[in-house]
């Protein structure tokens, strides 16, 4: 069996904002939307969002996702962690078995191929926990991994480093994947003994026998998001992916940078976008159509030699 736990409980004050962190867009949908779709292809057996500030907003939210039947809400309260969440949670898995993974719904760039490798990795090490990790020229702002070959020998918050243990560039991105058997075993004897007196799910490592490190290229598919920068720079990765494929299937953007599109937007053959046009929503636009420069297109079919 396999269950999702998505950590969307903290208050995300670094974004300095009335809305929920996760409920900032990226390319028109939530940031929590988007972590919950890259799951739902998993087909887990269990999906819960776990909870805490502004709690009722981020329900309403996904009262109208495709899979409201799958997801259980937790209820975080107060928010002393990511360890402290899955102690919260453990209430609600008592008689599960099988595989937890637990990720947070600020990553809204992870791929559902990467989270499939991911438990395949897991499943083929025989471990009791697997995370994700990843090399970054700056590691500012992470936890540092330290390993010997793939197996994992602590993980330490970047405020709780010294400073010859920050050279590290090995970084935890956050996604995890446990056996919760042996998980259940150690969450509930973590404590906040830490700089910033949070309970710490990197604290079960130390607990568990066989932690695995599970390596991945491409460190912007685990971009994390406390801020309007990041979130700048999360969109940007996202177009140009966007622009890419559409560019591969015959569509001419004058300006890329200069122009955004949605990820439901169907663009026909030999069709050029001009600079500075926008387009949103389950636009349609057919072959040999010239777009702008400066339009804004929303949810509007264009016909073709337009």
């Amino acid at each position: 069996m396999l269950a999702v736990a998505i950590l969307a409980a903290g208050k995300g004050t670094r974004m300095v904002s009335t809305l929920p962190k996760v409920l900032h867009e990226l390319a028109g949908k939530s940031l929590i939307e988007r972590v919950i779709n890259a799951c739902s292809d998993l087909n887990p057996d269990k999906i819960f969002v776990v909870i805490g500030h502004e709690a009722n907003k981020i329900k309403e939210s996904l009262s109208c996702h495709k899979d409201i039947n799958r997801i259980n809400f937790v209820l975080q309260n107060p928010q002393n962690g990511t360890g402290h969440a899955i102690q919260v949670l453990s209430k609600k898995l008592k008689n599960f078995k099988g595989k937890l993974l637990v990720l947070n719904g600020d990553v809204p760039l992870i791929k559902t191929h990467t989270l499939k490798n991911l438990l395949k990795f897991h499943e083929s090490k025989r471990s009791e926990a697997t995370l994700i990790t990843t090399k970054k020229t700056d590691p500012t702002g992470y936890g540092r991994v330290f390993t010997n070959g793939d197996l994992i020998n602590s993980i330490i918050e970047e405020k709780d480093c010294q400073p010859n243990e920050r050279l590290n560039n090995l970084i935890n991105a956050g996604v995890y994947c446990f056996q919760w058997e042996n998980l259940s075993n150690v969450i509930n004897k973590l404590d906040s003994d830490n700089i910033q007196n949070e309970i710490y799910i990197t604290d079960t490592i130390l607990h568990i026998e066989k932690s695995y490190s599970f390596l991945i290229d491409n460190d912007e598919e685990i971009s994390g998001i406390n801020n309007r920068i990041q979130l700048a720079k999360c969109e940007e990765i996202f177009q140009k992916s966007l622009k890419e494929k559409h560019m591969l299937n015959g569509v001419t953007f004058m300006n890329p940078l200069s122009s955004s599109i949605s990820e439901e937007c169907e663009i026909g053959i030999d069709v050029v976008i001009e600079s500075n046009s926008h387009i949103r929503g389950n636009s349609k636009i057919a072959n040999n159509c010239i777009i702008g420069p400066n339009s804004f297109i929303d949810n509007s079919m264009i016909c073709e030699n337009c």
